[in-house]
Formats: C-alpha cells, structure tokens, sequence
C-alpha cells in the first residue's frame, strides 16, 4: 500500500496537476485571441482571460 501511494504522490498527481495547468493556459490563449477578434464581447473574454489566468 506505501508504494501505491508514493507512486501516486510523486507521479500521477504531478501530471495531473501539470494538465490543469496547461488547460488554464489554453483557456487564456482562447480568451485573447477571441478577445482580439470581438467588437461587442471584448470586455467578457478579457475577464476571461483573466479570470484564467488566476
């Protein structure tokens, strides 16, 4: 039962929380972009983008 959980604190949490991280980044890359490209929701995807970001 220890080594299942060493594998799973040194390992697969890591990763896990590596691909939340790189969802949030997708998101705020999403957000500016159509941010960038909107007249009337500019002010919605820049607070989603910031919202991302945090």
């Amino acid at each position: 039962m220890t080594e299942l959980t060493m594998l799973i604190d040194s390992v697969i949490a890591p990763a896990g929380d590596a691909l939340g991280a790189l969802g949030f980044i997708g998101a705020a890359i999403l957000g500016y972009k159509n941010q960038r490209d909107s007249d009337a929701e500019s002010a919605f995807w820049m607070a989603f983008s910031f919202a991302s970001t945090l």
